[in-house]
């Protein structure tokens, strides 16, 4: 038994035991009986029993069954809606059996239960990261896998979920009156996912806070408030000249210069 293969099936053995809970006592005589009963376990939605089979391939040691009752593991989770479980049998798969033409599948199944863990934005978006650098490596690592338009796709949904994560940041600060930690939440939302659907919303947040911001500042300091608010409506005005939120820009943009030319009229 190699050492990969001692890894699986320690792997194997903890990630089954973490999932299963209390389920039925389960019998088999061999790999490809313990195999084949988990086929029909996870055809009937079974998951916890077609988990025990699965895992029980591997206590026969390396078989013919053993690629396959890995990924059997990994649906089986992802079936009972086990993400993390399923991400872990994903990797395992492809870390043991790297020249299986199935691991480029395997390298998307992860990503994908990673990405289903975490759905809603306002959550802690760790796995949704994980994912994103997933589905990264995979395209990176077969550039001409047919799942490539798949991959990409997902990640422009990532990033979106990503950006709008941190949009919601400098919101929730510009709902408490915390204009400056706002302004600069929403800087970074922008520096960090500037071609993603939230790209113009976070420089109008921006424009919006810092402009409010240099309006409650003492007036050695309203210059360079006001004047940081303008340059992000310069970038939206630059990159997104058909963005929708633009009249809501210019009325902004528009209040801060009225702001400045009061201050240089002092």
């Amino acid at each position: 038994m190699t050492l990969r293969f001692r890894s699986l099936l320690a792997l194997a053995l903890s990630v089954a035991a973490a999932g299963c809970g209390s389920t039925q006592q389960v019998r088999y005589a061999n790999a490809e009986e313990a195999y084949q009963r988990g086929e029909v376990a996870l055809e009937r939605r079974d998951y916890d029993t077609a988990v025990q089979y699965f895992q029980g391939v591997f206590t026969f040691g390396r078989s013919d069954f053993s690629d396959d009752a890995q990924l059997g593991l990994a649906h089986a989770y992802e079936g009972s809606r086990q993400y993390l479980l399923a991400a872990n049998a994903y990797r395992a798969f492809y870390d043991v059996y790297q020249d299986d033409p199935r691991v480029p599948d395997a390298y998307l199944g992860q990503a994908a239960a990673l990405e289903r863990q975490t759905t809603n934005f306002e959550l802690d978006q760790t796995d949704t990261r994980s994912a994103l650098v997933i589905y990264q490596a995979y395209v990176e690592t077969f550039p001409t896998h047919a799942r490539v338009p798949e991959a990409q796709a997902r990640i422009v949904a990532l990033v979106d979920r990503l950006a709008h994560k941190a949009y919601a940041s400098g919101a929730l600060y510009e709902r408490r009156g915390l204009d400056e930690a706002a302004g600069l939440t929403y800087e970074r939302a922008f520096n960090a996912y500037p071609q993603s659907g939230w790209g113009d919303d976070a420089l109008v947040g921006v424009l919006r806070s810092f402009t409010k911001y240099a309006e409650a500042s003492i007036p050695a300091r309203q210059t360079e408030r006001f004047q940081r608010g303008l340059a992000a409506y310069e970038r939206l005005v630059q990159i997104f000249p058909q963005s929708p939120l633009r009249a809501e820009a210019d009325t902004w943009a528009e209040r801060a210069r009225t702001g400045l030319a009061a201050v240089a009229a002092r």
